[in-house]
């Protein structure tokens, strides 16, 4: 979970850039498109802003709740990170896990951005074979820092019901963050004796540690 942590800061500028035009209909507009439009702005933005988040991190927590609620899909990465345990859940802890799910993620993203600095974002341009009518699609970026060393960044992206670009999962470094998250939640239901309301209180300890 470390390698997470550590790229987790250009992830979270380009989410940041999405959630502007999150609510935007994307109809007959490549994801990718939404991506270029907004990075520059947003870059700018986070930056200026770095220190006032340094000195009050309530507030840069709420700030990063309002900008990438929109965009990523908890519920539905919580939904694959449970896999067969879900339907076994009850309401009351398929909810409960939702939320610490998404806590314990926007910590980690609160906590690359703050380290993101003298790095470059690049979103690559799609592939030949994609089309504006795809519901799915995937968007590719580059982290590069200063030392000239690339990072890649795969998100997989669906059109919801509103036709709103959504993030469904995400390849860092070829990394892949859902299944690693759908192990760990395996591994911890495994350690719990199954006991869901276990491995709900454990979660956000387990993640937080980058174990």
């Amino acid at each position: 979970m470390r390698l997470l942590a550590h790229f987790l800061g250009g992830v979270l500028i380009w989410w940041s850039a999405m959630a502007v035009s999150a609510m935007v209909p994307a109809t007959n507009q490549n994801a990718s498109d939404l991506v270029q439009k907004t990075t520059d702005q947003l870059l700018e933005r986070i930056v200026a802003k770095r220190e006032i988040y340094k000195q009050d991190n309530q507030v840069f927590f709420d700030e990063i709740q309002d900008l990438l609620n929109p965009v990523i899909d908890f519920e539905r990465i919580a939904r694959r990170v449970m896999a067969k345990h879900y339907k076994k859940a009850t309401i009351d802890q398929r909810e409960k896990f939702v939320e610490v799910f998404k806590e314990s993620l926007l910590k980690i993203y609160a906590k690359g951005l703050l380290e993101f600095e003298n790095q470059k974002v690049v979103v690559l341009d799609p592939p030949k074979t994609s089309s504006n009518n795809d519901a799915k699609q995937k968007v590719d970026i580059e982290v590069r820092d200063q030392n000239g060393a690339i990072f890649p960044i795969s998100y997989s992206m669906y059109l919801d019901k509103n036709k709103v670009w959504r993030m469904e999962n995400v390849i860092i470094n070829g990394i892949n963050i859902g299944l690693t998250y759908r192990n760990q939640f395996a591994r911890l239901m495994k350690e719990n004796k199954n006991d869901i309301d276990l491995v709900i209180t454990d979660w956000t300890s387990k993640v937080n540690s980058n174990e």
